[in-house]
C-alpha cells in the first residue's frame, strides 16, 4: 500500500478550516478551553487521525498555562468506519497538526494551530 501525502493545495484549504476556527473573519477567538475536540474533527473531515507515538489514534490531555505540541497525523482513507483507540495508522507524509495555546489573566486560552 502506498504511503499518503498531505499536498500543499489540501494543507492551505484545511488550514484555512482551522484558521476559521481559531480565528474567524480574521478576528482571534478566545476559548474556554483548548478545543481539541473542534480542531480534531476538522481533521478528521480530511480522513486524518491525530496520532500518538504507537501510531494508534491520540488519547490524553494538555495542561497547563502556555505550551506547545505536535501532532502526527495518521491516515483513515482506506477505513469504513471510525478509527478505533486501538487501531495502528499509517503516518500521512507532509502532514503534522502544530498546537499552542496560551491562558490568559481572563481565564480564557488564545490558540495557535496550523498543519505543516
Amino acid at each position: 500500500m502506498k504511503t499518503r501525502r498531505l499536498i500543499t493545495k489540501d494543507r492551505k484549504v484545511l488550514n484555512r478550516e482551522i484558521t476559521g476556527l481559531t480565528s474567524p473573519n480574521n478576528r482571534t477567538q478566545y476559548f474556554e478551553s483548548i478545543p481539541l475536540d473542534q480542531l480534531f474533527d476538522i481533521c478528521r473531515q480530511w480522513h486524518l487521525e491525530p496520532l500518538q507515538e504507537d501510531n494508534t489514534p491520540w488519547d490524553g490531555f494538555l495542561c497547563g498555562r502556555q505550551g506547545q505540541c505536535s501532532f502526527r497525523l495518521g491516515d483513515t482513507s482506506n477505513l469504513d468506519h471510525p478509527a478505533g483507540p486501538c487501531e495502528m495508522l499509517e503516518e500521512v507524509k507532509g502532514g503534522c497538526l502544530q498546537l499552542s495555546w496560551y491562558k490568559m489573566e481572563s481565564g480564557r486560552y488564545e490558540i495557535v494551530s496550523y498543519v505543516m
